[in-house]
């Protein structure tokens, strides 16, 4: 995944060998602390986009 903005919060979801990838939408990232950075996606089952992208 490339493109990733500056104080987006990317969440994984790991359940039943099933890994999915969230990008959700909050109205003040910056209170939730980054635990998971682009970089340490290492595998992807599913990705879950909650609201549009106009930049990619």
């Amino acid at each position: 995944m490339k493109g990733l903005h500056s104080g987006a919060r990317i969440f994984r979801l790991r359940s039943h060998g099933v890994t999915i990838v969230l990008d959700a939408w909050l109205k003040r990232p910056s209170s939730i602390p980054t635990y998971l950075k682009i970089d340490e996606v290492d595998e992807c089952d599913y990705i879950l986009i909650s609201h549009i992208h106009l930049d990619y």
